[in-house]
């Protein structure tokens, strides 16, 4: 079974540069979703389908960073997780990415 860290361990830089510039982005494009990929981003956009387009034609079928820029961070729910369609164990625990 693949592991938190392991599942998140891809985008570890995009997620520390975001949290490194997210004050600024809250000013910026607080309610947008971001692209980011290595320590750059590539822009803010209405919605998340738009985002992962735009990344697609920027970089390919890759992993990406896209968040909605929120003070808070929502909660990450994975009801198939638990309802066993992934088959995870239903004591995984839920990471936030």
């Amino acid at each position: 079974m693949t592991s938190p860290e392991e599942l998140t361990a891809d985008l570890k830089v995009e997620r520390e540069y975001y949290e490194t510039n997210r004050a600024e982005y809250l000013k910026l494009y607080q309610g947008k979703f971001v692209l980011i990929r290595g320590q750059q981003m590539h822009g803010s956009f209405d919605t998340f389908e738009a985002a992962y387009t735009a990344g697609l034609d920027l970089f390919g079928n890759v992993p990406m960073f896209i968040r909605r820029v929120e003070e808070s961070d929502p909660p990450v729910n994975l009801p198939s997780l638990f309802l066993g369609l992934l088959g995870g164990h239903v004591s995984a625990r839920i990471i936030q990415v």
